[in-house]
């Protein structure tokens, strides 16, 4: 099990060791959107034809923006023959629509 964390003022860094590998992948994924009351979620789901594995990811949105966008939260990923990844986002507002 691996978690991303930090102290406020530094930028967070995955605690879980290693660089980046510099695979290519064909994915094949779905992504679905959902708002539940004051909160939203965006779950991804894919698949790697290269690799033959699946994987996901599950940010869950917690925080709004001083405009009342939902912009950050916490975050699950998962792949196949790796640990589950723990950790904290802020990004852009959510969109149901992000296209």
């Amino acid at each position: 099990m691996s978690y991303a964390g930090g102290d406020c003022g530094r930028s967070l860094q995955n605690r879980s060791g290693g660089a980046p590998s510099p695979d290519q992948q064909q994915l094949l994924f779905a992504e679905v959107r959902a708002l539940f009351g004051g909160h939203a979620v965006s779950l991804k789901a894919a698949y790697d034809f290269k690799k033959g594995t699946l994987s996901g990811d599950l940010p869950i949105y917690l925080v709004k923006s001083p405009s009342g966008a939902m912009s950050g939260g916490i975050r699950v990923s998962w792949e196949e023959k790796k640990d589950v990844q723990y950790g904290v986002f802020v990004s852009s507002s959510f969109s149901l629509f992000p296209f």
